[in-house]
């Protein structure tokens, strides 16, 4: 019954396939800063070095990141696919910038020796304009055009199959709360018994 709505293509193709690509190039940068540590270039005396390596290896795979969204959103036949693009290199790059910046903003303000300085901040976003972005242009550009047509295993059905409702107790919210309150209720019980038993 459902294997005729497996494939069928979703409504926001461009946010699946910024969201597709952000997590292959995240994927593809965490086996890179590993790779890295395994050969031993890393140094306890050089906290910087894990970050500095991790930021010019998620610059460095823009290139996929774009590569794969923009030929996912190809197969799918979206047409906007320079926004597929820049969507998806603006979905976590974008957020994550502005929160970093922001608290690097409040550690200058308290004086913490953790901030940046303004020369670095501008330099990593020199890092992020000049090489990260073109690299993700490219990589849309190669991914769009060498991108083979979407093959589906099984044929997908005219008319989408329609999804009964849900009863209230599996429905988002209620899922989300008991979710959320099962984990939290045995996590405080178990604290409560530790203080208790440390400061009792």
């Amino acid at each position: 019954l459902v294997h005729g709505d497996v494939f069928r293509f979703p409504n926001n193709k461009e946010i699946f396939c910024a969201i597709l690509g952000n997590g292959v190039q995240l994927l593809c940068m965490c086996l890179g800063v590993l790779f890295l540590a395994c050969l031993g270039l890393y140094s306890s005396y050089n906290r910087g070095a894990l970050l500095v390596a991790a930021l010019l290896i998620f610059a460095l795979t823009s290139g996929v990141n774009g590569y794969v969204a923009a030929s996912m959103y190809t197969q799918m036949e979206g047409q906007a696919w320079v926004w597929s693009v820049v969507a998806a290199y603006l979905l976590f790059l974008g957020p994550f910038f502005i929160a970093a910046t922001f608290l690097n903003f409040v550690a200058v303000a308290y004086g913490s020796s953790s901030a940046l300085p303004f020369g670095t901040v501008v330099v990593i976003l020199l890092i992020l304009t000049l090489v990260s972005f073109p690299l993700n242009i490219v990589g849309g550009i190669t991914g769009r055009n060498f991108c083979r047509p979407f093959d589906a295993p099984c044929r997908t059905t005219k008319m989408p199959r329609e999804i009964p409702p849900l009863p209230w107790n599996r429905s988002t919210a209620f899922q989300i709360a008991i979710a959320g309150l099962l984990p939290f209720s045995a996590i405080y019980i178990e604290l409560y018994y530790v203080f208790a038993s440390v400061w009792g």
